[in-house]
């Protein structure tokens, strides 16, 4: 169909293992949506460079942990939050359970949550 990607083998090697001994893949799930802000964005508006929370699922590990919607994540276990293929790639590496530490602003001040991972819900 024209359409390509790459899966590390090591990844591949986990689920593989993973779906032999239980029958299925748990991925890890953080409950939220977000965008890039760009430099730009951020100079004009005054909000940090990051990642802006655009919704969150209710009762979700993101809304658990204290983030809410307009919050601007600016570091993701301690690396500067700047896609959100950072966040596609966290919830592949990681597991449910595993605790991220997601540095943010909100209005202006700078905070720290530790985000406790929890289980890809169907469908999502």
């Amino acid at each position: 169909i024209g359409l390509g990607f790459a899966i590390p083998a090591d990844l591949a090697i986990d689920e593989a293992h993973e779906i032999i001994a239980t029958g299925r893949v748990a991925h890890a799930y953080l409950g939220l949506v977000a965008a890039p802000v760009s430099p730009e964005a951020a100079s004009v508006s005054g909000v940090a460079e990051g990642l802006v929370v655009k919704a969150l699922d209710p009762g979700g590990p993101a809304q658990a942990a204290g983030l809410a919607t307009g919050d601007i994540i600016t570091a993701i276990d301690g690396v500067p939050a700047t896609s959100t293929t950072q966040l596609v790639v966290l919830t592949l590496r990681k597991r449910p359970g595993d605790v991220v530490e997601v540095g943010y602003e909100r209005d202006g001040v700078k905070r720290t949550a530790h985000i406790t991972l929890g289980t890809q819900p169907p469908g999502t």
